[in-house]
């Protein structure tokens, strides 16, 4: 007598939605700089965590090839050096220096929403390597791993494009002779 395998209850396929592409694509990312120097903090490194984007220089660029079709990207985070003030408690100082070559998808749409989201994409995946690189660099620290937190893409990039430079141009309706007419003009 053989046994049947019970059947597995078959799921209904979830209907995919039609995802728009992302407006860039990674092609290339490496780091220049990566220093991490373990700190012998004089408070509660712990509790040193927070303020650490308030007290760093954060540079980002981000530039489109003459030719349109790429965009080099680099960001920086440099932490307060701690000899500045060996009171704050911070447990680890960091410079981490990251960039990018990224392929422009449709690279024709130059509208000011699209710039700014390529940029916004831009900040993001660096800024996502970088944390990336430093909790992997700090995982086997003295104070534990170290996340660089998150933070508004806005202070990175700036504000998306006022409303203004967003409204469409207004289409120039013409009249066929043959509306015209049915309207008695």
């Amino acid at each position: 007598m053989s046994k049947s395998v019970p059947s597995v209850k078959q799921h209904e396929p979830v209907i995919a939605r039609k995802v728009r592409p992302a407006p860039l694509r990674l092609k290339d990312l490496f780091f220049p700089r990566i220093q991490i120097k373990a700190l012998v903090p004089d408070g509660d490194p712990i509790n040193t965590f927070a303020p650490f984007l308030e007290d760093a220089e954060l540079d980002f660029r981000f530039e489109i090839q003459k030719d349109g079709a790429e965009a080099t990207a680099g960001m920086r985070i440099k932490s307060k050096p701690a000899d500045k003030d060996p009171t704050s408690g911070v447990a680890y100082e960091i410079d981490v220096e990251v960039f990018a070559v990224f392929v422009l998808e449709s690279p024709e749409v130059t509208h000011p929403m699209a710039e700014y989201l390529r940029k916004f994409a831009a900040a993001a995946a660096l800024l996502g390597a970088i944390r990336e690189q430093v909790a992997f660099s700090t995982s086997r620290g003295p104070w534990g791993t170290f996340q660089v937190p998150i933070v508004s893409m806005d202070l990175i990039v700036g504000g998306p494009p006022s409303t203004k430079e967003l409204v469409p141009a207004k289409k120039v309706v013409r009249k066929s002779a043959k509306t015209a007419k049915a309207l008695g003009k």
